[in-house]
């Protein structure tokens, strides 16, 4: 057969045309013939404004990014005019004025503020959120022995009335009662055995019930005396408020 494209001879098998799926009755030697060939003057028409369109997205985009190169310049926020800045704070030579926001993003446990004339702030200007938001309130820089903590225990919640200033000392004794584990010395109900039990683990802390057992020997005994006699007894009552002899922080 003679290739409509090029006039090249070539043999049509039509094996390969069942294998790749194409018609039997093939005008063209190859594919590149036959786009030439089937490409009329629209197509290529739409193929030319395609690489315009994508030459001036691109001069748009380096645009843009020459735009934010000009806002922020290397020597203006560097580590030597961050120091002299930081002198300056903390000897009155410089006034505080409230920091300007750009942005706040959330990463990992913490939210950051970008606040780039931040003097104890990053290369790209990123800031802890809690601190700036603190400065803020407080219209002055905080000192390197003060934290901000959050009452609530949220890291992301950064409104002011879940914000403390502390020293590093307080800070580091409240987070140390909040870890250790509260203790109670628990009178079993039915045998009277006096044992230690995790808040956690006992009726108070799974917030379960009415009592808690030395075993589940002794918890099934009581509950059976509980069914016989009722829990609103006298008896009972008086087990249920002597139960709890002391509680402790281990």
């Amino acid at each position: 057969m003679v290739c409509k494209s090029c006039g090249k001879e070539f043999i049509n098998d039509w094996r390969k045309d069942l294998e790749t799926k194409r018609n039997t009755d093939c005008l063209f030697c190859s594919r590149s013939c036959s786009n030439k060939r089937n490409h009329s003057k629209e197509t290529k028409k739409k193929i030319q404004n395609t690489l315009l369109n994508n030459e001036v997205n691109i001069k748009k985009r380096i645009e843009k990014e020459n735009k934010k190169k000009e806002i922020v310049k290397p020597e203006q926020y560097s580590q030597e005019w961050k120091e002299k800045r930081l002198e300056d704070f903390y000897t009155g030579k410089v006034k505080f004025e409230k920091w300007n926001i750009e942005k706040i993003i959330k990463k990992d446990d913490y939210c950051f503020a970008i606040v780039r004339n931040h003097p104890l702030s990053t290369k790209n200007g990123y800031v802890y959120a809690h601190r700036a938001i603190m400065e803020n309130k407080l219209e002055r820089l905080l000192n390197k022995d003060e934290i901000v903590h959050h009452i609530n225990t949220n890291k992301k919640d950064n409104r002011i009335e879940n914000l403390e200033v502390m020293t590093r000392s307080e800070h580091s004794k409240l987070h140390g009662e909040q870890s250790k584990t509260f203790i109670y010395d628990i009178k079993c109900p039915n045998c009277g055995k006096v044992f230690s039990i995790d808040k956690r683990k006992c009726f108070i802390g799974k917030k379960q019930g009415n009592y808690t057992a030395c075993s589940r020997k002794c918890s099934g005994m009581f509950s059976n005396k509980i069914k016989k006699i009722g829990i609103d007894s006298e008896e009972i009552q008086n087990i249920l408020s002597n139960m709890i002899i002391r509680e402790y922080y281990a």
